[in-house]
C-alpha cells in the first residue's frame, strides 16, 4: 500500500500510455502497407520512450522508499523486479547512471547468503551491466532441459554450426507469428544453422505450445522463466533472438519480429 500510494500518479499515467502503445502495435500488425508500417513503428518508438521516462520516475519513488525499509523476501523480490527493468533500459543506454548506483547500494545491503542465492545472483547480473552478455561476447553456458527432461549443456553441445536462440512464450503473439518464417529458415539452413527455442513459460504451458505449434527444431527450458538463462542476455521483452557463431561467440542480438525480418537478419548464413 505504501508503494502503491507513492507511485499512484505515475502508474495511472503509464497505464494510459500503455493502452495507446498496444493500439499502435495492433495497427502495425494488421497492415501490409510498408509506409504505414514505418509511420506506426516511429510512433510506437516515440510512445515507448515516453513510457520509459515515466517508469524511471516511478522507480525513483520506489528506490527512495526501499532505502529506508527492512530487508524482507518481498523487498528482495521488488529489488529483482526493478533491477531487471533497469537492465533492460541499460541496453538502450537510457537508464540514469545514478539510479544504477542507488540499486547497487540496495544490493550491498544484502548479506552474503542473500547475495549468493539464485535471486541475489539474478539481481547482481541485472545491476552490474558488465556481466550481461553483449555482441562480441562468448555465449552463456547453462544446463537446460528438453521436453523429455534430458539435460543439455547449451554452450558445449551445439558447437560447430551457427545457433539462433529464440526466447519465446505461448502468450506472445509476435513469437507465434514468427514460427512460419522460422520453419522456412530451418528447412533451408538446417545444415549450417541450429535453432534453439527457449521458453519463458511454465512446463505445462510450454508443452501445450509445443504440441500446438509443432516446432521441429531444438526446444529447451531451465524452468526459471525470465529469471533464468534469459537474464544472461538481458532479455526483458520477447521474442528475443541471439545469433551465435560456430565458435560460440555472440554475433547479433535483437528483439521483436516483423514479417521477413528473420530472413533478412540471417541472409548471410
Amino acid at each position: 500500500e505504501m508503494y502503491r500510494k507513492a507511485t499512484k500518479k505515475w502508474s495511472a499515467a503509464y497505464d494510459s500510455i500503455l493502452i495507446e502503445y498496444y493500439g499502435v502495435i495492433d495497427l502495425r500488425m494488421n497492415t501490409t502497407d510498408q509506409n504505414e508500417i514505418q509511420n506506426l513503428r516511429r510512433k510506437s518508438d516515440s510512445i515507448s520512450k515516453e513510457m520509459d521516462s515515466i517508469a524511471i520516475l516511478k522507480h525513483n519513488e520506489i528506490i527512495n522508499i526501499m532505502a529506508s525499509q527492512p530487508i524482507t523476501e518481498n523487498w528482495i523480490n521488488r529489488l529483482a523486479e526493478i533491477a531487471g527493468l533497469a537492465s533492460g533500459y541499460a541496453n538502450r543506454d537510457s537508464y540514469p547512471k545514478e539510479n544504477f548506483k542507488q540499486l547497487q547500494n540496495l544490493y550491498n545491503k544484502l548479506n552474503d547468503e542473500q547475495k549468493q542465492n539464485r535471486k541475489g545472483e539474478l539481481i547482481y547480473r541485472y545491476i552490474f551491466p558488465d556481466v550481461i552478455i553483449k555482441k562480441g561476447d562468448k555465449m552463456a553456458s547453462a544446463e537446460l532441459f528438453d521436453p523429455e527432461g534430458n539435460h543439455h549443456q547449451i554452450a558445449e553441445e551445439y558447437k560447430g554450426k551457427y545457433l539462433l536462440l529464440d526466447f519465446w512464450s505461448i502468450g506472445c503473439r509476435p513469437c507465434i507469428e514468427a514460427f512460419p518464417e522460422m520453419k522456412e529458415i530451418y528447412d533451408e539452413k538446417k545444415d549450417r544453422l541450429t535453432i534453439i527455442s527457449i521458453t519463458t513459460d511454465t512446463e505445462d504451458n510450454w508443452k501445450e505450445g509445443l504440441d500446438k505449434y509443432q516446432l521441429p527444431w531444438v526446444n529447451l527450458t531451465d524452468h526459471l522463466g525470465m529469471e533464468g538463462y534469459t537474464s544472461y542476455y538481458g532479455v526483458h521483452g520477447i521474442p528475443f533472438y541471439v545469433l551465435i557463431s560456430p565458435e560460440g561467440m555472440v554475433k547479433d542480438m535483437w528483439s521483436g519480429y516483423g514479417k521477413g525480418s528473420l530472413k533478412k537478419r540471417l541472409n548471410d548464413i
